[in-house]
């Protein structure tokens, strides 16, 4: 089956050339006493085959297309099946190719064997050999190219602050980073936070969340939109349900956090689009303190701070 394609290919170039060895052909080749059509005697031509012998319109009734076949048509085969592939989709299409090619090779085996079978014989033949072809000659997979993240501006007249949270396994240190910037992109204040006792890594995507949820509440007048790059402690948040983990408390508090503060959204972020606050959580890491600017960044935020923005 897997030649199926080819075959189906220089079928349709023949019948397209009017070279199908159809009698009506071969008498005008001096093959004469041939007879007409196998399956009813009527003059053999490659519209009559393909779309007007009685074969064949038992057969296209079964498809749903067939209420669009002009089956009178006295055009060349070529022209017909033209029109009619520019008003059908390449699924539709393919059903049809492969049934006509169905019927002509059903024409073969009359023939040469005697073997006849219904329309609905031929036409299922017809798509479990469509079938088992797709099947063994699946379609390329389309290339999908994804925009590469980045950071994009809050709304006019709000505020973002994104957040990260790091964990080191050996040592069990976090470190938390948060920045703020307005609606043109303009640095407002960032801040990174030392944490001992980390337990896992969401327990210190948690702690960013709650420290972001915290500092919100500086700019209490203005809408501020937090993003973290952890969909894990974002559900965790957000979700109606109590948390019995250990970390339960934790969520908690950031329940109670966001329901204080009416004009504070949460939503996640791709890491590659959090580059600020990711920078912010492994410098603290490897601090002794937290730390925090305002106004003015810190001199290793500026090439990733002045990147977002452009």
């Amino acid at each position: 089956m897997a030649t199926l394609g080819i075959m189906v290919q220089n079928y349709f170039c023949l019948s397209f050339k009017d070279n199908l060895g159809t009698k009506d052909n071969l008498g005008h080749r001096g093959i004469s006493e041939l007879g007409g059509c196998v399956f009813c005697g009527a003059d053999e031509t490659v519209v009559h085959v393909l779309l007007q012998c009685p074969m064949a319109i038992a057969s296209w009734s079964l498809f749903p297309a067939w209420a669009h076949f002009n089956t009178d048509s006295t055009e060349e085969f070529k022209m017909w099946f033209h029109g009619f592939a520019a008003d059908h989709p390449i699924h539709e299409l393919e059903k049809v190719m492969v049934c006509m090619w169905m019927l002509w090779f059903e024409r073969n085996q009359m023939i040469w064997t005697g073997r006849h079978r219904s329309s609905t014989e031929v036409v299922s033949g017809a798509m479990y050999c469509l079938q088992e072809f797709q099947e063994l000659h699946p379609p390329p997979k389309k290339h999908i190219s994804r925009a590469k993240a980045k950071w994009l501006r809050p709304p006019t007249g709000a505020i973002k602050i994104n957040v990260s949270g790091m964990f080191h396994v050996e040592s069990s240190f976090g470190g938390v980073g948060l920045v703020v910037r307005n609606y043109t992109g303009a640095f407002l204040a960032c801040k990174l936070v030392v944490l001992r006792g980390v337990s896992n890594p969401m327990h210190a995507k948690l702690v960013a969340l709650r420290e972001g949820l915290i500092y919100a509440a500086k700019w209490s007048n203005l809408d501020c939109h937090i993003e973290g790059d952890s969909q894990g402690a974002l559900h965790s948040v957000q979700q109606g349900q109590a948390d019995l983990s250990h970390l339960g408390c934790l969520i908690e508090d950031c329940k109670t956090l966001l329901a204080k503060q009416e004009r504070v959204y949460l939503r996640f972020t791709e890491r590659k689009a959090n580059g600020v606050a990711t920078r912010l959580a492994h410098y603290a890491l490897h601090s002794q303190e937290a730390a925090e600017w305002v106004t003015d960044p810190p001199v290793f935020l500026q090439d990733v701070l002045f990147s977002d923005v452009m």
